[in-house]
């Protein structure tokens, strides 16, 4: 098992978005997102990135999808000050704990995948 807690935030990123949300990577491992144009006011462009660990709205955007992919999901803010990241069906359950919603969320989610990956 992949101890992902002690992963980097942009190596969390990058793997929720290969083996999470199924984004597509580009040859030097940046992501390859189809996301529409931004523009603010001033019609200048505005980047959208990708960082489901440190984006609260990223983070739900994983939890819609392993929603979708049939996983339940729980979320739980500890007496510890930490936050508990549940994800299961009824054969696999995993949990991630961090000081972060989003990346308790996208280390369950890993988690969760790499369980489902190894019963294929």
């Amino acid at each position: 098992m992949t101890n992902y807690s002690e992963m980097t935030n942009e190596q969390l990123d990058r793997l929720v978005a290969e083996k999470v949300m199924g984004f597509m990577l580009n040859e030097d491992g940046t992501i390859q997102l189809s996301l529409p144009i931004i523009t603010d006011d001033d019609g200048d462009f505005v980047y959208v990135y990708w960082r489901p660990t440190t984006n609260i709205a990223q983070a739900f955007e994983v939890v819609d999808k392993m929603i979708a992919d049939g996983w339940l999901i729980s979320m739980i803010y500890t007496i510890s000050g930490t936050w508990l990241a549940i994800v299961g069906t009824f054969d696999i359950v995993k949990e991630a704990t961090d000081k972060s919603l989003p990346r308790a969320i996208c280390i369950a989610a890993l988690m969760a995948k790499e369980s489902e990956d190894k019963d294929d």
